[in-house]
Formats: structure tokens, C-alpha cells, sequence
């Protein structure tokens, strides 16, 4: 609702704003080459008139329809896409950039004049703005969740008449862990693993599955036919960059075939 509510009610007027102030050209100034650091980042959006015409380089998602006319692009995003805060008003000259609401994107650009604004309940809004020097399009992981550690492996499998279970990678992140799994059918049977039956034992500690809606992550299919396979990222939440353990709950349509939980000693840092 709050996201819709900046939407509906800001989106002509950031229009007619961004498009009066030009390219931003007239905004850079020496300071362009001092890029903001992390710390100044925070400070922007309490006080974005500091930093009029300073470089910056910010991660976000954007939030609704971008707006266009001749000149280029305009659009808001949350530079927080966690907590859908702090509302960034964006400017491109790229006309023919390819940009939708839910885009995970990373901006490079110059500090212009702080926009403001009010929404329909009367609410006063101050956002800074960027003209944008460059809009990459990036995924759900580089934007909100970077992997702090990633550990791949290329010979962490098991089989167990004809179904293979294997662990491509494990990333370690700030707010999530995902494990990169793939299943191979060459049994008699079709073969079920369900991601929610997966379970991470890490230090006496136990660590159930984390859906992720906001990232959409290919999923593992769990009802797998004859000579299928399947590969997605089952998440779970931040575990410490130390070795753990991980168990597979799996199971065939053939009631005489017994296929024992599929568990894997990940060992990190060798």
C-alpha cells in the first residue's frame, strides 16, 4: 500500500521535476571525482542537499511503472528493498532502457537537488535524486543478500539406486544462506525430495528451510520422473562460515526400494 500510494501520487510530478532540471550536467561539479562513501550514503537521506553534485553508487528495487518522455527515463526506488525504505528518485537519458517495477538495480550517478513532494494524505516527502551516469539491472543476491563466502564443490554427491543428490555451492550472506542442489532420476521409479524436508544441522543448532518470495530463486522440482533432473537454490537462514551438516529426506513411487536420508558433511575453509 505505501509503495502505491508514492506511485500514484508522485509519478507526474517527479516527471515534470526531473525533466526541469535537465541532464545534470549543471549539477557535477569538482566533486564528482570524491564518491560518496558508506557512511555518507546513510547521511543522503536525512540530509541530500550536502551532497548535490557528489558521485554515488546505490543498490535498490524499483517500485512501479519507470516514466518516460523524449529526454529519458524516470523512476523512484528503495535503496533499503528490505524495508522499502529510502525513497531515491532516479533520472537516466537512456530512453531505451529496458526497466520494470520489481528491477533489482545498481546506479551510478551525480546527487541533484533533493526532490519534495506530498502524498495524497498529506504527507511531506524529501528524496534525493541521481542523474544517472549508468542503471544496471542486477539480481535479487548482488543487491540485497551478497554472498559473503562461496564454496563450490564438484564432488559432494551421493546415489542411492539410481537418484543422485549433489551440492553444487553453498553462499554464505548477510541475511541468508543458499545451497545449490541438483537431483538426477536414472532409478526405476519416480523420485520426490522436497525442499522443506531439508534440514541444516550447524553447532547444535538446526536450520529448517527459509522460503524467499522476494528473490525467486529456481526451485528444485520435487516429484522427479525417470530419467529427469532438476537443479535450484533451497535457502535457509545465516549460518556461520564453519563446517555443517545437511540432510535430504527423500523417497521413491516403488514401496520395495528403501532410500536412507541423503546426509552431507559440507566441510568450508580446507
Amino acid at each position: 500500500m505505501k509503495k502505491r500510494l508514492f506511485a500514484s501520487t508522485l509519478a507526474i510530478a517527479l516527471l515534470f521535476f526531473l525533466a526541469s532540471c535537465g541532464n545534470g550536467s549543471e549539477e557535477s561539479n569538482s566533486g564528482k571525482d570524491s564518491p560518496l562513501t558508506e557512511k555518507e550514503v546513510e547521511e543522503l537521506y536525512a540530509t541530500p542537499e550536502k551532497f548535490k553534485g557528489r558521485s554515488v553508487e546505490i543498490l535498490g528495487v524499483v517500485f512501479s511503472e519507470p516514466e518516460r518522455d523524449g529526454d529519458g527515463i524516470y523512476f523512484q526506488m528503495w535503496a533499503d528493498p528490505v524495508n522499502s525504505e529510502k525513497n531515491t528518485v532516479v533520472s537516466s537519458s537512456d530512453s531505451d532502457l529496458k526497466l520494470h517495477d520489481g528491477d533489482y538495480v545498481k546506479i551510478v550517478g551525480t546527487v541533484g537537488k533533493p526532490f519534495k513532494g506530498e502524498t495524497l494524505l498529506g504527507e511531506k516527502i524529501t528524496a534525493p535524486t541521481i542523474f544517472a551516469d549508468s542503471v544496471d539491472v542486477v539480481t535479487y543476491q548482488e543487491a540485497v543478500a551478497p554472498a559473503i563466502a562461496t564454496y563450490e564443490f564438484s564432488d559432494l554427491s551421493q546415489t542411492q539406486l539410481g537418484y543422485t543428490v549433489s551440492i553444487k555451492k553453498v553462499e554464505l550472506a548477510e541475511r541468508e544462506t543458499r545451497v545449490y542442489v541438483n537431483v538426477q532420476n536414472h532409478g526405476s521409479a519416480a523420485f520426490s525430495l522436497y525442499s522443506f524436508d531439508c534440514k541444516i544441522v550447524q553447532d547444535g543448532k538446526q536450520y529448517d528451510e527459509e522460503s524467499n518470495f522476494d528473490a525467486d530463486y529456481p526451485e528444485i522440482q520435487s516429484d522427479l520422473q525417470v530419467g529427469a533432473s532438476t537443479d535450484g537454490i533451497i535457502c535457509f537462514d545465516q549460518i556461520n562460515n564453519s563446517d555443517f551438516k545437511i540432510v535430504f529426506e527423500a523417497g521413491s513411487d516403488n514401496w520395495d526400494e528403501t532410500i536412507n536420508p541423503y546426509t552431507f558433511d559440507v566441510v568450508l575453509n580446507q
